[in-house]
């Protein structure tokens, strides 16, 4: 599968991730800088490089906890619609 920054993720990780990271620094790994480099040096991309890059920013942000990373990319076949009852 192509990965795009326009796609949708399941991103599940460990508490130690976001024991110094915010939502919002995961958020920027795949719609940022580090995600379109990544594609600029050529490297092929895929689901393990981005859960990596989420471990490795965590370790640089000073986590000391148990750090793991699952990421799964979402397709949808059109609309989504949520019913809650």
């Amino acid at each position: 599968m192509h990965l795009t920054t326009e796609m949708s993720y399941l991103v599940i990780t460990s508490d130690g991730v976001f024991e110094r990271m915010k939502l919002q620094d995961v958020c920027s790994l795949f719609h940022g800088s580090a995600f379109l480099g990544l594609k600029k040096r050529g490297e092929k991309l895929d689901v393990q490089l981005l859960a990596d890059a989420i471990v490795e920013s965590a370790l640089n942000s000073g986590s000391v906890d148990n750090l793991a990373a699952l990421v799964y990319p979402l397709e949808f076949s059109g609309k989504l619609h949520l019913h809650l009852t």
